[in-house]
């Protein structure tokens, strides 16, 4: 009775897992990249230079799957959003990433060191859709392209 209790828990409460009275957040942005995407990835977001250094692939890997230990400092929250945006578009990621992403405190501010909020990756989501294209877009574009043709693959 007690396992199908715990099971309850972690399919109503999106991968929560209680253990000893801890309770532990597990992949909240049900990322659905593997090892073999991390260092596409890893490229992309230095090649757009995303945060204000260069990021591995073990950051990124933490970053979407919500364990990353020490927090990463935004150079372009456009473009951070836009990647995030993108790779929820192709189901990636959950489509409601705002919300465990500024959760997760993985990204602080470039401009006040802050965490962002999900009012700040909101707003500049909104203001990135009501704007002519960003150079990162191309970018970004190509790497979901490149994933997207990655999964296709998978189901052929």
């Amino acid at each position: 009775n007690r396992d199908i209790d715990r099971m309850m828990k972690f399919v109503y409460t999106e991968s929560r897992i209680e253990s000893d009275g801890e309770l532990t957040v597990r992949n909240p942005l049900c990322c659905t990249l593997g090892d073999k995407d991390w260092p596409v990835i890893m490229e992309c977001v230095n090649k757009t230079q995303l945060f204000k250094k260069d990021v591995t692939e073990e950051e990124i890997k933490d970053l979407l799957l919500g364990t990353l230990k020490e927090p990463l400092t935004a150079n372009n929250l456009k473009g951070i959003c836009y990647l995030f945006e993108a790779l929820s578009v192709g189901t990636f990621i959950t489509g409601q990433w705002q919300t465990p992403l500024a959760k997760s405190e993985s990204i602080k501010s470039g401009k006040s060191e802050k965490f962002v909020t999900t009012t700040n990756l909101s707003t500049t989501l909104s203001r990135l859709k009501s704007e002519n294209p960003m150079p990162f877009q191309t970018d970004i574009n190509l790497l979901v392209d490149h994933l997207t043709g990655k999964s296709d693959s998978k189901t052929q």
